[in-house]
């Protein structure tokens, strides 16, 4: 699973590089995410990272030309729009970040729909249980004898 970060790491290479200096300046200057350097002689993580953008700026040429210009040389992370849902397979959705939960939500409507059917059939049940069993205790319960009258 990938972690999700609202930043994207860069080395001195890409610093050195002009369109990618103008990129990350373009992302810190509207706030849509932090570009962090890594010190000299370190490399950027490789781990599985996950950045979700605001659908608006998303939706923005700049901005998302600026988004892959900082992510070219980072395959490992993964970019994808807030509003964006799981869709295709599950693996495919596993891969733009999804988590079980969202998946099974989004790509199995049917578990969801059983669970509540079997939670309402659970409960009707209940129900006919509990008046059977008051009928059960109405039925077998001790006749009630008639109050003596005062003369």
């Amino acid at each position: 699973m990938a972690q999700k970060v609202d930043f994207i790491f860069v080395n001195a290479l890409d610093l050195a590089e002009p369109t990618i200096v103008q990129a990350a300046r373009l992302l810190e200057k509207e706030r849509i995410i932090k570009v962090i350097p890594v010190g000299p002689g370190q490399e950027k993580p490789t781990g599985p990272m996950l950045l979700v953008i605001k659908r608006e700026h998303m939706e923005r040429a700049a901005v998302l030309n600026a988004l892959h210009t900082l992510l070219e040389t980072q395959p490992n992370v993964i970019l994808r729009a807030d509003n964006e849902r799981p869709t295709m397979s599950e693996e495919y959705a596993t891969l733009r970040g999804f988590s079980p939960e969202e998946i099974q939500t989004e790509l199995k409507p049917w578990i969801a729909s059983g669970r509540a059917a079997a939670r309402a059939e659970t409960e009707r049940v209940a129900k006919a249980l509990e008046t059977a069993k008051a009928e059960e205790a109405a039925l077998y319960a001790p006749p009630v004898a008639p109050e003596p009258q005062q003369a």
